[in-house]
């Protein structure tokens, strides 16, 4: 299977890749305190690894991801997809991809739950390896993905590791978007930075919380950014490596934004710093301050929008 290091990129994408990769010196990267070397690490053969895979109506790509992540350089101890109350075929693919594979495992959930938190709780929960690597239904993995995890985590240990994602458009050689790794900091409360799909967790972390890791609350939305920043403010070692091995699948068919929709964006920002403030005491003022950060982030976004609207509009005649 292809890794990061295989695809033949067209012209246009391996600009893309080059301008933000290959341009930069690793040992500016590494003064400027972006992320944490790890070229040096020894091989990590003794990680065990879990891949949890939440599946909703996702037939048309999980077959893919499956692949990538069970033909790893550093191969996986389990894959455990969970499918969140399909109406297509992606339960009956499952099952039969686990009776040709006993590395998967299948478990299911008896209605759909609104979104992934749930479907990931049931998966970590069942979790046996060492850590959790975290994969979205429609996004891909290098090859190294986790041998390039396992050789950090191996020396490291840290209760969270992430790193950088391609963003590409219909397969993975169509790279429109490359994402650094960078430092979790105080730039996070008010931007999240982290690839789900690159994320893996210890699973003693998750075990010792007192809470679902994903909190599943319905209102939330962005369950991802708010596990982070729990693990974040809970004084969690949540930390980025370098180098690029994850895939995320960019939809433009869910894509599309409408003004309501930024709207409803930012209450739900609203709402998570909110529950942040409760569980973890912040200050009014730190509370305030990361709002502030959300709005005007997402008001930029919404000005961004009504241009590109208005050019393509054209001029009025």
């Amino acid at each position: 299977m292809a890794g990061s290091a295989v695809f033949s990129l067209p012209a246009e994408s391996r600009r893309i890749v080059d301008a933000a990769v290959g341009a930069r010196s690793p040992p500016r990267q590494e003064a400027a305190g972006l992320v944490t070397p790890f070229a040096a690490d020894p091989p990590g053969a003794g990680v065990r690894f879990s891949v949890v895979i939440p599946c909703h109506d996702a037939e048309p790509y999980v077959a893919e991801t499956l692949d990538r992540a069970l033909r790893q350089g550093h191969p996986p101890h389990e894959v455990i997809a969970i499918d969140d109350a399909s109406t297509d075929g992606t339960l009956a693919l499952l099952r039969d991809r686990a009776r040709g594979d006993g590395r998967i495992r299948v478990l299911s959930t008896p209605a759909p739950s609104g979104g992934p938190s749930l479907p990931r709780n049931l998966g970590i929960a069942a979790a046996e390896g060492e850590y959790v690597a975290l994969l979205d239904a429609d996004d891909l993995w290098g090859e190294d993905k986790l041998a390039n995890d396992a050789r950090f985590l191996e020396r490291h240990r840290p209760d969270i590791l992430y790193s950088g994602a391609f963003t590409f458009v219909g397969t993975p050689d169509r790279v429109t978007r490359v994402q650094r790794a960078r430092r979790i900091d105080w730039r996070f409360e008010i931007k999240n930075h982290v690839p789900t799909s690159s994320i893996c967790i210890r699973k003693d972390y998750c075990d010792g919380l007192e809470r679902p890791v994903f909190d599943p609350d319905p209102l939330l939305k962005f369950e991802d950014y708010h596990f982070l920043l729990r693990a974040y403010f809970g004084g969690a070692s949540i930390v980025a490596r370098e180098g690029i091995d994850t895939y995320y699948r960019f939809r433009p068919e869910g894509s599309r934004v409408s003004w309501a929709d930024l709207g409803e964006s930012l209450r739900r920002q609203f709402y998570n710093i909110a529950k942040l403030g409760v569980l973890h005491r912040l200050t009014p003022a730190r509370c305030g301050w990361m709002m502030l950060g959300h709005t005007g982030r997402i008001g930029r976004q919404a000005i961004r929008r009504r241009l590109t609207s208005i050019a393509k509009a054209g001029p009025r005649t």
